[in-house]
């Protein structure tokens, strides 16, 4: 069985609005490339699920074909949408009408174009450093050599969702957007990266692998960017890192955006709580070498010791 996609217009006119059709374009291109869809949840027979983040979800409708199947990205509705949460209730009726736009004369038409261009199921070679990941040893080795991503207080506050809505500096509704433009910050060398929408402030520091996130901005409020740009030029005048992480109100490593809904729900949705920072000291105990256990981990609160107990478990379960 082969697995082909195809965006509706509907869809497409709807992921553009809500900033998104990058994304959307992507994943259908991942989906016949990588040929697998056990990651999307169903619903009813036909019908299946992906979320995008917290706030918006893609409709998929499944059509077979002899032996293939074409996913129908058919809507890219908010979840909180009185029409998305009628498809849920009423799935049956929408079955109905995605059946009568997508008949067997329409479904012909799109399968002899997507047969022309069949996808792709070859996997490429692993990479040398694939492979070492793979198969190679377990270990704390490149806990010091991994980007950490630092957070100041301006970035808090405006993914804070308990902000009043009326102060206009609210942007927890944009977190998946936030997500893809943080995720591409690690390679840009500006200080500001943005979409249509949105867009977000940050400083490099390649030398210390350091990414300061100073805050996600409106990208219509040009007085407030230039207000937010000035301000962090001159605290960061003098590039001291050292001083910077004791600024920063919350910092994790870049593994953290390997997952988008980790990224999103753990540690932006957690206030401050979410610091998983590690400091000298602590990288050095995860580092030592031979069996260390039983380990006795002390320390006043909020001195990170569950921060610590986090990477142990991660690198023993993995």
């Amino acid at each position: 069985m082969a697995f082909y996609t195809f965006i509706s217009k509907k869809c497409e006119q709807e992921a553009q609005s809500h900033g998104n059709l990058d994304r959307l374009q992507s994943f259908a291109e991942r989906i016949e490339s990588q040929q697998a869809i056990d990651h999307l949840e169903p619903y009813g027979s036909v019908f299946v699920k992906k979320d995008f983040g917290r706030t918006y979800r893609l409709i998929i409708g499944k059509v077979y074909d002899a032996d293939d199947c074409m996913l129908v990205f058919w809507h890219f509705w908010p979840r909180s949408s009185q029409t998305y949460n009628d498809f849920v209730r009423r799935t049956e009726h929408y079955l109905k009408e995605f059946e009568s736009e997508f008949d067997k004369e329409n479904l012909a038409q799109i399968w002899t174009q997507k047969r022309q261009s069949p996808p792709s199921t070859s996997i490429p070679e692993l990479s040398l450093a694939e492979k070492n990941f793979l198969f190679g040893s377990v270990g704390f080795d490149n806990l010091a050599d991994d980007w950490m991503i630092l957070e100041s207080k301006d970035w808090i506050e405006r993914t804070n969702p308990s902000l009043d809505k009326r102060s206009g500096k609210d942007l927890s509704g944009y977190l998946s957007q936030l997500y893809q433009l943080v995720f591409d910050a690690l390679d840009k060398e500006d200080t500001l990266i943005h979409n249509d929408k949105v867009g977000i402030i940050y400083y490099r520091f390649p030398e210390q692998k350091i990414l300061y996130l100073v805050a996600p901005i409106y990208m219509n409020e040009k007085e407030n960017i230039e207000y937010l740009k000035k301000k962090y030029e001159e605290e960061l005048a003098i590039r001291d890192t050292t001083n910077i992480a004791r600024k920063a109100r919350r910092a994790y490593p870049e593994l953290i955006l390997a997952d988008e809904e980790l990224w999103i729900n753990e540690i932006q949705r957690q206030d401050e709580k979410a610091n998983l920072a590690l400091s000298e000291e602590e990288i050095k105990l995860l580092r030592q070498e031979g069996d260390f256990y039983p380990l006795f981990i002390n320390g006043r609160p909020g001195s990170g010791k569950s921060t610590v107990l986090q990477y142990l478990f991660n690198v023993s379960s993995g």
